[in-house]
C-alpha cells in the first residue's frame, strides 16, 4: 500500500488513467467544497510502481471540484464536475482548462466519459435535478441533450460500458434511472 498527501483539501474523487497504468487523477478542495478554491491533482508512479505517486501536474480552480473522468479518445484530457455549475475539460499537460461548459443551475456533482461508440461524449448530473450530455468534441458551448427526470439532487451519472448512448442515474428522491439518448425522453 502506498498513500499520498492533499494537505488542507478534501479528497472527493480518484480516477485511474485508461491509457497509462501508472498515472492517476484526484480532485480535492477547500472546505470540503463548501467554500474556497480546488485542485485537479495529476499523479504518475515510478514505471515499476516502486516509491510513492509523484505529482506532475497541479491544476487549481476557484470554486469546488467533486468528480472527474478521464477521455476515452486522448490520454491528455480529463473532464472534471465544479461547485459552480461547469464542467472544466483539462489538458493535463497544462494548468488551465481547455474549455468551462455551464449550464447547470447549481453544483455539478458527477461527470462521465462515454465508454462506447460517440467516445466525445460526456454526461455531468447536478444538484439541480437535471443530467446534461456534452458532445465536448464538437466546439460547443452548451450540452446537446438534457434530461428532467428526477425530482432531487443527482449524485451520480455513469455510461453503460456495454450499451452506446445509455447512462444510469442516482438521485436523493429515491431513485434511480436509466437514460437512452438515442431516443426522445418522454
Amino acid at each position: 500500500m502506498t498513500s499520498f498527501h492533499t494537505p488542507k483539501l478534501h479528497g472527493y474523487s480518484v480516477k485511474f488513467s485508461p491509457f497509462t497504468p501508472t498515472r492517476f487523477a484526484c480532485v480535492a478542495c477547500e472546505q470540503y467544497g463548501i467554500a474556497g478554491n480546488a485542485v485537479l491533482l495529476v499523479f504518475d508512479f515510478h514505471p515499476d510502481l516502486s516509491g510513492p505517486p509523484v505529482v506532475v501536474q497541479t491544476c487549481n480552480w476557484v470554486d469546488g471540484l467533486f468528480d472527474l473522468a478521464w477521455s476515452e479518445i486522448d490520454p491528455d484530457i480529463c473532464v472534471t464536475a465544479g461547485g459552480d455549475g461547469a464542467i472544466q475539460i483539462w489538458n493535463v499537460l497544462n494548468k488551465d482548462p481547455l474549455a468551462v461548459l455551464k449550464s447547470h443551475e447549481k453544483e455539478v456533482y458527477s461527470v462521465d466519459w462515454s465508454h462506447k461508440g460517440e467516445k466525445n461524449l460526456v454526461v455531468s448530473v447536478s444538484w439541480d435535478g437535471s443530467a446534461k450530455i456534452w458532445d465536448v468534441g464538437s466546439g460547443r458551448n452548451e450540452p446537446i441533450s438534457a434530461v428532467h427526470g428526477h425530482q432531487g439532487v443527482v449524485y451520480s451519472g455513469v455510461w453503460s460500458p456495454h450499451v452506446p448512448g445509455s447512462f444510469a442515474t442516482a438521485s436523493a428522491d429515491g431513485t434511480s434511472k436509466i437514460w437512452d439518448v438515442r431516443t426522445p425522453a418522454s
